[in-house]
């Protein structure tokens, strides 16, 4: 499999994530309430990719995390095992993402635009739809680098 698609694959359904955040902070920002927004619990800190139906996941590629920021940039590092296996990790990228809705966004990396569906998100876990090749791929991320 190629490791650059994957990392580019996995920074777009982290953006993705994001943005599905995005929408349903927006509808609570006059909610005065403790709890978290959207937006807070997306940017509050690094998620790491914990499942994937496109991508076998080892403990190396668990440590592939991407950062939401609220300035619609999606920041991330991808992780993968090499012949020798050693866990190597790729160069930082950066990505744009656009809200579409309460429930979809687009990430665009490499000129290559992406659509997102958030199916679930709570503080800890947040699982994403893309649909890759004419197949739908779900996404999971959690707080948790490696085993979480």
């Amino acid at each position: 499999m190629n490791t650059k698609r994957e990392l580019t694959n996995i920074i777009k359904a982290s953006i993705t994530l994001f943005v599905i955040l995005i929408c349903f902070a927006c509808s609570n920002d006059d909610d005065s309430s403790s709890e978290p927004t959207t937006m807070q619990l997306l940017t509050a800190d690094k998620w790491y990719m914990e499942s994937s139906t496109l991508i076998i996941m080892t403990e190396c590629r668990k440590q592939t995390w991407v950062q939401f920021l609220e300035n619609e940039v999606l920041v991330g590092e991808g992780f993968y095992t090499d012949v020798n296996d050693n866990c190597i990790s790729n160069p930082l990228a950066t990505a744009t993402w656009q809200l579409l809705g309460n429930s979809e966004f687009t990430i665009t990396s490499n000129g290559e635009t992406l659509l997102y569906t958030i199916i679930s998100m709570s503080e800890d876990e947040l699982t994403v739809s893309a649909e890759l090749d004419g197949e739908t791929q779900i996404y999971v991320y959690d707080k948790n680098p490696g085993n979480g």
